[in-house]
């Protein structure tokens, strides 16, 4: 069974030629790994990139003709592949944003299991994501990425921790906030889950507050 790490590396060298000429940057925890080591970050169980919306329908087509991947998920603004491959999981999940004046905005982010709240789009300064350069992979990454991980993952983005354990990631006027405070964590937790619908899971949540 191979480990999570040679699969995230085999499915990079394996969708980099299929994107080259796609507007793509590495993204979230793929990037965040890249910025504190120069490499994925130790089994992590999926690869993350951003992708322009225009270059949408090309994504989805170079995927269907390709014999190395399947599509997991179609969505307007999130679609999942999986390597063929493997049994194991393995998705790289391509996050869609739309630029609008000099922002980059992703629609849902990370609530796509929610009804539509444009309150929950993320915004970012286009800057942070253009220009771009390449990585070791010869992968797109944004020439700004350390500060655009500052941004998204808090000031203690150089720290491994452990996200909704450790932190949290929340919005205020559709900019990421990043609390490390444990007991707001816990309760931001929550709060993301009852509204996503998930109310075994939240009930599991509030139970082990009270258990600890």
């Amino acid at each position: 069974m191979p480990h999570l790490d040679d699969i995230n590396s085999t499915n990079l060298d394996e969708i980099r030629p299929l994107i080259n000429n796609l507007d793509y940057v590495m993204f979230f925890g793929t990037l965040l790994g890249f910025v504190r080591n120069d490499s994925i970050i130790q089994d992590d169980d999926d690869i993350d990139f951003a992708l322009n919306y225009s270059d949408r329908n090309s994504l989805i087509n170079i995927l269907e003709n390709s014999n190395n991947f399947e599509i997991l998920t179609n969505k307007e603004f999130y679609v999942s592949c999986s390597n063929k491959s493997f049994n194991e999981p393995n998705s790289i999940d391509f996050y869609i944003f739309k630029k609008e004046n000099e922002k980059i905005i992703f629609p849902f982010s990370f609530y796509g299991n929610c009804k539509y709240r444009k309150r929950h789009d993320l915004y970012f300064d286009s800057a942070l994501f253009y220009e771009t350069e390449l990585n070791q992979y010869n992968l797109k990454i944004p020439s700004e990425s350390i500060k655009l991980m500052e941004k998204l993952y808090g000031k203690k983005y150089k720290t491994p921790l452990r996200k909704n354990i450790d932190y949290f990631i929340y919005f205020r006027r559709n900019e990421p906030i990043v609390t490390y405070n444990k007991k707001l964590v816990k309760f931001l937790l929550i709060l993301r889950v009852l509204i996503e619908k998930r109310y075994k899971y939240a009930f599991r949540l509030i139970k082990s507050i009270f258990i600890s």
